[in-house]
């Protein structure tokens, strides 16, 4: 898979300000997906399909975030965005899988819950099972690749239906795994995007 900027500049609005205000490591233990009932040292890959955020969440976390200029920055456009790349590749064990939005009911298949930290409680989506639904993945995605994806964008006083979903995603046990291959590792970051447009 190649990076052509050209077609970023061609789909895309170019933000006016990008602010990376979350990341995480993942380096998967050996008796993943069992819990071993201690903390791990690093986050596990995710075994639940979620969005990260639900639309009022993503506004909380803007507004804690940026309160001098949280009254400008929503009456534009914004977006939360994640980056996800593996640390060593190929990647073969538990890969990073998302699901195509457009086979996604907002009503159906998304189920609003709080995810429950150490020191906070984040509010994101579940995402409930449904044969429509079309999941996709890298094969053997490398390190210097990288997936893109919105978790949300800024509502503009528009109902919740009328709203594109933010993409779901989960890591899938890949059935052709070697027992040679790396265990995965991967980082993630959380950015919102601000744009001077409406």
């Amino acid at each position: 898979m190649k990076f052509d900027p050209g077609v970023t500049r061609s789909t895309t609005t170019t933000p006016n300000r990008v602010q990376i205000f979350d990341y995480g490591v993942r380096k998967r233990q050996d008796e993943f997906p069992i819990c071993t009932g201690e903390f791990y040292k690093h986050l596990q890959p995710s075994a639940v399909a979620h969005i990260d955020t639900t639309e009022a969440y993503a506004e909380e976390v803007l507004w804690k975030l940026n309160p001098e200029e949280a009254p400008t920055i929503i009456r534009h456009k914004w977006q939360w965005f994640n980056i996800w790349k593996p640390l060593r590749g190929p990647l073969r064990d538990y890969p990073l899988t998302l699901l195509d939005i457009a086979t996604v009911k907002r009503g159906r298949d998304l189920e609003p819950r709080d995810t429950i930290q150490l020191n906070e409680v984040n509010e994101t989506y579940q995402i409930y099972p449904n044969e429509e639904h079309r999941w996709y993945y890298v094969n053997d995605m490398a390190s210097d690749e990288a997936w893109l994806f919105i978790q949300s964008t800024s509502t503009k006083g528009l109902p919740l239906q009328q709203l594109p979903t933010g993409v779901p995603h989960t890591s899938v046990d890949f059935p052709f795994r070697q027992d040679d291959d790396y265990m995965r590792e991967s980082i993630e970051c959380r950015c919102f995007a601000f744009y001077d447009e409406d």
